[in-house]
């Protein structure tokens, strides 16, 4: 299992991919500034080298709202972003392939009964 912590970091130590979803963000934008950055939807998760992994649109609309200097709690996992996938893709989605393959050939077994 990787091991994860929050800290509070600003905006403008995170390192973040260019490319997003305009309308997503925008939708995200309009929420937060509505009702405020609610951490109840999820937390922006960032590699120990501060690499987003997930939330880049949350982390773009935050820095289109507040600017770089603002500080928010995020996520930190105790890996590199190139070791998650690896670790997702090595050991969570074939596992959930095996899980998958049996439950079809049950479904196909009970039909043929």
């Amino acid at each position: 299992m990787i091991k994860h912590e929050f800290c509070k970091l600003q905006l403008s130590d995170i390192l973040f991919c260019q490319r997003i979803d305009e309308i997503k963000k925008n939708l995200i934008v309009d929420s937060i500034l509505k009702n405020g950055f609610d951490y109840n939807l999820g937390h922006i998760v960032i590699s120990k080298d501060n690499e987003i992994i997930d939330g880049n649109h949350r982390y773009h609309s935050l820095l289109e709202i507040y600017g770089s200097d603002f500080v928010i709690i995020f996520k930190k996992l105790n890996s590199t972003k190139k070791l998650y996938h690896t670790f997702l893709f090595v050991i969570v989605f074939p596992i959930y392939f095996l899980i998958l393959t049996y439950i079809i050939q049950l479904v196909i077994f009970f039909k043929a009964i």
